[in-house]
């Protein structure tokens, strides 16, 4: 399928794959955004809430583009030490831009006056919508690509992409290879985890009958677990590893841990306002 969709798009209409495809990536970073975006200001509008609600989180998914630059600059500055090179290095991190967006929700939230709970699980619905988007970007793009595989569902990548750098410079391929080896199409994978993750979250909010904050708590505690199994099947190496579990991975075994912290010591425990109640 790789070798099909780099080689005809070359070959036929003298187009330049790589660039091709790392357009396709903003392109569907795009549509990702306005998949989050419209429909929160929708269901906003439909319940009559407060502008301010969408004002915070129009400043949240600004931090969470900022946070998500901070493990890919962490990396560079590992490896080669500070220089302002660091700033523009490598590409962004989605669970940087998770946790950073979500710390800056809450904060805003909180500084406006306003309940978190009831918006955060209204943000917690499309999240996953978003991130599908994001992740058929990555698959188009080349990027987050996974282990090699001798099954038919492989996807090769053209001169150019980072499965192709790195499978040359293991010494995978000889030099006049024109493709990376076909690997697990694990950006797929989570994108089609992700919609059905949406879908749940989906039904579940329109039956109105759970506690405030069980959404977000559930898709956090879902995806960090989706996200810590599909690791296993990823190897661009420039994501990290350290003692065996990739930087993914231990965000997620976090994630867990924070979770298990709240939910024994908050008082959401006891909460019994109906979603969005009195916001």
């Amino acid at each position: 399928m790789g070798k099909i969709l780099a080689f005809y798009l070359e070959n036929r209409f003298n187009l330049d794959i790589f660039e091709f495809l790392s357009l396709g990536y903003l392109v569907f970073g795009a549509i990702a955004f306005f998949f989050l975006v419209i429909p929160i200001w929708w269901e906003t509008r439909k319940r009559e809430l407060s502008l301010k609600y969408l004002t915070v989180l129009l400043v949240a998914l600004l931090c969470s583009v900022l946070g998500a630059r901070v493990i890919p600059i962490g990396q560079y500055i590992r490896h080669n030490g500070f220089t302002w090179n660091a700033l523009f290095h490598g590409g962004i991190v989605f669970y940087g831009g998770l946790l950073f967006g979500f710390l800056a929700l809450v904060a805003g939230l909180r500084l406006c006056s306003l309940k978190p709970f009831p918006f955060l699980d209204i943000v917690a619905v499309f999240v996953p919508l978003t991130h599908s988007f994001g992740r058929i970007g990555c698959f188009l793009g080349g990027y987050c690509f996974g282990k090699t595989t001798e099954h038919a569902w492989g996807v090769c990548y053209p001169v150019g992409t980072g499965a192709f750098r790195q499978h040359m410079a293991a010494g995978f391929l000889d030099g006049n290879a024109l493709a990376s080896l076909p690997v697990v199409p694990v950006q797929l994978m989570e994108a089609i985890l992700n919609i059905v993750l949406f879908f749940f979250l989906l039904l579940t909010y329109q039956k109105k009958t759970f506690r405030p904050g069980t959404l977000v708590v559930f898709y956090l505690t879902a995806y960090s677990l989706e996200r810590f199994v599909l690791e296993l099947w990823r190897d661009d190496h420039i994501r990290g590893l350290y003692a065996g579990l990739s930087t993914s991975q231990y965000i997620s075994l976090g994630v867990a841990i924070g979770i298990i912290i709240f939910m024994s010591t908050s008082k959401w425990r006891t909460e019994k306002t109906p979603p969005l109640a009195g916001v």
